[in-house]
């Protein structure tokens, strides 16, 4: 490699190590480098971008293949979770309709029931409906109750 290739390298890979692909996309235009590399920050970037992985060198490559197996893995896990949260998404929906109704006492149940089924996340969304449901009853320690509840919970 010549100095100015070397230059040009370190160049991409300090862009590239600070995220800023559109910065490298266009010095890889303005030098007129193959665009292969100009896919490979494109697919960096998060655009859907074939890269013909033959024609990068080693740690590019490297860096595709796991980008797309950890993407593969994130798929499989979120259809997995909509096969599993059906149920939870009927009790949303009755929830929020019996809420948006004013009939707190029967949206608390439905939080409820999706409170006693999930962790993280969506059981501190459902305390906090459940809090909000016991407020508008004037039932202020339950309310209480709810939050301080969901505050403890580690997502």
């Amino acid at each position: 490699m010549e100095k100015g290739e070397v230059l040009v390298e370190k160049i991409l890979l300090s862009l590239e190590e600070n995220l800023m692909f559109d910065a490298a996309i266009h010095i890889c235009r303005l030098l007129k480098l193959d665009n292969v590399l100009i896919d490979y920050y494109y697919f960096l970037k998060g655009e859907s971008r074939e890269v013909d992985l033959n024609k990068l060198d080693l740690n590019r490559r490297k860096k595709i293949l796991y980008i797309k197996s950890q993407k593969e893995k994130t798929e499989m896990n979120n259809s997995l979770a909509l096969i599993s949260r059906s149920d939870i998404k009927e009790n949303l929906n009755k929830g929020f309709i019996e809420f948006n109704k004013g009939n707190y006492k029967d949206a608390e149940k439905n939080f409820s029931d999706i409170c006693n089924k999930c962790q993280g996340f969506e059981k501190v969304y459902s305390l906090t409906y459940m809090c909000i449901c016991k407020y508008q009853m004037g039932e202020f320690v339950d309310s209480l109750r709810y939050i301080n509840s969901a505050l403890d919970i580690t997502p």
